[in-house]
């Protein structure tokens, strides 16, 4: 082997080294990493993905049944089913200038032409209950929210 067809393959090591290390390093850093005198920063973005569909929402049917990723559904919490986003990733969901942050645990809608589920809970505070599908932007969050800020504002309280 010549010196050059060495030195490629040391380069192309040395990138396939840093990319396998780039992939393994946590999303939730906030402080640059230094790799082989690289230095890396994280981007300052909270979102990773911006997806629009239409969204139809699921009740009594399905609350108290087991989910895909194995708790038990409940129609009143801020969660979502999707075939597109992998379990437990959080995703703000807006609608008609309302959004609220739910978390996906299920799979589904099996009915072409949709591409989310989201709980009774949801669809009433964003407000499509009653009609029953929207067309919906989601944006995938990068970092878990903090505690409390996935829970949209009670409604009608007293």
């Amino acid at each position: 082997m010549n010196g050059g067809n060495r030195r490629s393959l040391m380069l192309l090591a040395s990138f396939l080294i840093l990319a396998s290390l780039l992939m393994a390093m946590p999303l939730q850093t906030e402080n640059p990493v230094v790799i082989q005198r690289v230095r890396l920063v994280p981007a300052p973005v909270q979102t990773w993905v911006v997806e629009r569909g239409t969204a139809s929402w699921y009740g009594d049917p399905f609350h108290g049944r087991r989910t895909a990723n194995g708790e038990i559904y409940d129609k009143n919490s801020w969660v979502m089913a999707t075939r597109h986003l992998p379990l437990g990733a959080y995703a703000k969901v807006r609608y008609n200038g309302r959004e609220c942050i739910v978390r996906v645990i299920d799979r589904g809608p099996y009915i072409p032409g949709r591409r989310y589920d989201v709980s009774e809970a949801v669809a009433r505070f964003l407000g499509f209950l009653e009609q029953g599908l929207a067309e919906v932007e989601v944006a995938v969050l990068r970092d878990p929210p903090s505690a409390g800020e996935h829970r949209p504002p009670v409604l009608g309280g007293s």
